[in-house]
């Protein structure tokens, strides 16, 4: 009985507060690019519903989070909290419902990042540029710097390419290629352009000396949808093609720093309102008749903002090659677990 009472007032309030941020982000979102969207009524509600679809990724946590703060708080404030203490309940056991569902939840939305799911962000900027997709690819391989200027998908063509290669930190030569095909498992450049750099320069002298070649080949094993994957890394990306990106790209020098933070950034992130709802539980008071619930709710309010808002800066700085993945990503979300499981041990 317990468990049904507890279970369907967490499940209540998350429910409200939900629904009340998805049409808050779909409304702000919708008026803001209210200009780009297009006339047809048949798109207009396609782009409404993957904006519902991308507000998942900033709200789910948040509505986890707000949900346990307004039922709890509104336990205490009904002196139903004490009352349970009374019945003969552990103070663990009276979190347990809402942990429980709020892992499950989480679950679920990584379940999500499985599928296409991941990409609605994706389709509705395409949706913005009036369906016209222009991609750019940039990757960095052992002491190269790769630039695709665009990238056809569907026919498997990559055009306006440059390839930079460097040799103790200073610019050696530039490869410019206009287009190349995808085949054989390999990119094929028909012609390129390169400028190499003099070792030695003199103002009478040549600064670089140009070439000309066919038929070159780079990115041996890169899909046409690989690239497009390894594009967005920092905007979309599904777990599914971020791990088949890491296995083609295992055997090579490119940087694989920005699959690794979408696939912990996917998996590791969305663990924080778990883990950061049972360290909050333990602060909460038995009974409201010494406390100011409404600055215990700002206040509470307030912690999980300023922890959600850490840990997209330290997301941004990751997806920015600022700080290592296992660094900006993981290492909080272990440290807020640990928190969590000493507060749980202490409070026995």
């Amino acid at each position: 009985m317990r468990w049904r009472y507890l279970s369907w007032v967490y499940i209540k309030y998350f429910i409200i507060i939900f629904l009340a941020l998805e049409l808050f982000y779909v409304g702000i979102d919708t008026l803001m690019g209210y200009k780009h969207i297009p006339s047809e009524f048949k798109l207009q509600l396609y782009y409404i519903s993957l904006t519902a679809l991308n507000a998942i990724n900033y709200i789910l946590p948040l509505s986890v989070m707000f949900a346990f703060i307004m039922s709890f708080v509104g336990l205490v404030r009904a002196n139903e909290f004490v009352s349970f203490f009374a019945l003969g309940a552990s103070k663990f056991g009276i979190v347990l419902p809402a942990f429980l569902i709020s892992v499950v939840i989480t679950l679920v939305y990584i379940g999500l990042n499985f599928t296409d799911f991941s990409y609605a962000r994706y389709f509705q900027k395409n949706i913005n540029k009036g369906g016209k997709v222009v991609k750019s690819v940039f990757l960095k391989e052992s002491n190269k710097l790769i630039f695709i200027g665009r990238l056809d998908i569907k026919n498997q063509i990559a055009t306006q390419i440059r390839i930079f290669e460097f040799e103790n930190g200073k610019l050696k030569s530039q490869l410019l290629s206009p287009q190349a095909k995808f085949g054989n498992k390999e990119w094929q450049m028909q012609r390129t352009y390169t400028k190499t750099l003099n070792d030695t320069l003199a103002l009478d002298g040549a600064g670089f000396v140009a070439s000309s070649g066919r038929n070159r080949v780079f990115l041996h094993g890169f899909k046409p949808k690989t690239l497009e994957n390894m594009a967005q890394a920092s905007q979309a990306y599904n777990i599914r093609d971020a791990v088949e990106a890491l296995k083609t790209a295992k055997n090579s020098n490119l940087d694989k720093r920005p699959m690794y933070a979408a696939i912990y950034t996917t998996i590791c992130f969305p663990f924080f309102a778990p883990f950061l709802m049972i360290i909050l539980y333990y602060r909460l008071p038995l009974t409201a008749r010494f406390f100011n619930l409404a600055l215990l709710s700002f206040i509470l309010v307030l912690v999980t903002l300023l922890t959600w808002g850490l840990l997209y800066l330290l997301i941004t700085f990751v997806e920015n090659r600022l700080i290592a993945p296992e660094l900006g990503i993981i290492a909080p979300i272990v440290l807020l677990a640990f928190l969590a499981v000493k507060s749980a041990m202490k409070n026995r």
